[in-house]
């Protein structure tokens, strides 16, 4: 049962004995209703600019995933900056420290394989879980419309916690997998647990927690009503 329909029963109520509580309790849900809904028009505006930031980086890497493959080997050249190895992309360009390549071996492909690799493994395995994970937030504020304690959101805010855990422990582990075994033919990571992410993941896992009992007892609440 959602706070309209709550605030209607309240109302029935009202008609019957006119007690001064019930309008009390209607002003009460009203107002916190209200707010409610100025905060989730402020949060959708902000998840509207980060959609439209990831559209753009999106559309900019597979741009340049386009150009190392258009482009033949002799036009792009990977130059070693310090402790990095920097290629120069269409739009911007790629750096790459130690903690991502093994920096100490020799590159065994040319530098359009090494650009498009890791062009594509970052759309792959960062951008569209990213994509997912702001996906999930938009039909979280859509139930939340009617109700915050509602069974799906309780269930995609523990899917967005296991997303934000997969960038704790795999994202960047795939990518330093990926770019070694394509563009220097070994296996080989560096210390690819994160461990900020590991934690608001399994906050994020608590939350989903807190709302489902939540949920809970919001059922318990309707069934008595």
């Amino acid at each position: 049962m959602n706070i309209h329909a709550r605030i209607l029963i309240r109302k029935l109520t009202i008609l019957q004995n006119g007690r001064e509580e019930d309008k009390m309790f209607i002003d009460t849900m009203k107002n916190g209703n209200n707010v409610r809904i100025r905060h989730m028009k402020i949060c959708k505006c902000f998840l509207v600019i980060l959609a439209v930031i990831l559209f753009v980086q999106s559309i900019v890497l597979i741009t340049n995933f386009c150009y190392f493959l258009w482009n033949s080997s002799d036009q792009i050249f990977v130059k070693q900056i310090g402790n990095s190895v920097k290629i120069q992309a269409l739009f911007g360009y790629f750096q790459l420290s130690s903690q991502y390549i093994p920096l100490k071996d020799t590159l065994e492909v040319s530098g359009k394989v090494f650009g498009a690799s890791i062009a594509a493994i970052t759309f792959l395995f960062e951008k569209i879980p990213l994509f997912i994970i702001l996906w999930k937030i938009t039909q979280i504020f859509q139930n939340m419309i009617s109700s915050p304690f509602y069974g799906g959101t309780c269930r995609k805010i523990k899917e967005i916690g296991w997303i934000i855990l997969y960038f704790g422990f795999l994202q960047k582990l795939i990518f330093q997998l990926g770019v070694s075994l394509i563009c220097y033919h070994k296996l080989w990571f560096n210390n690819p647990f994160n461990m900020i992410f590991l934690f608001a993941g399994g906050v994020i896992l608590l939350i989903g927690d807190i709302f489902a009992y939540g949920c809970e007892l919001q059922r318990e609440t309707d069934e008595l009503l």
